[in-house]
């Protein structure tokens, strides 16, 4: 059950990024090969992808970014993984 909801949260997710013009081509491609969490984990953990949830703080999505996921399942991801969401997503300017 938890599987179908992080699905169903990234499904809507890229609805919403597409309608904003945003395509996180490196995240689909990614998850058609190695499936939605091993994608959001990979690039949660590299330190140098930021460039999805820059662009999704500009158009105001940053509640749609991987690392919200990552915070909204915790259960799916390790300690060290929702840690560095969070920290990444607090360090994005409020209200910008």
């Amino acid at each position: 059950m938890t599987q179908l909801s992080i699905e169903g949260f990234i499904e809507e997710s890229i609805q919403r990024w597409a309608e904003h013009g945003f395509h996180h081509t490196v995240f689909i491609q990614m998850r058609e090969a190695f499936g939605t969490e091993r994608a959001i984990r990979t690039l949660v953990r590299e330190p140098d992808f930021k460039g999805g949830l820059a662009k999704l703080a500009t158009i105001g999505l940053v509640d749609r970014s991987l690392e919200a996921a990552v915070l909204k399942f915790p259960g799916l991801f390790s300690p060290a993984d929702v840690a560095h969401a969070r920290d990444r997503i607090d360090v994005i300017p409020k209200g910008g």
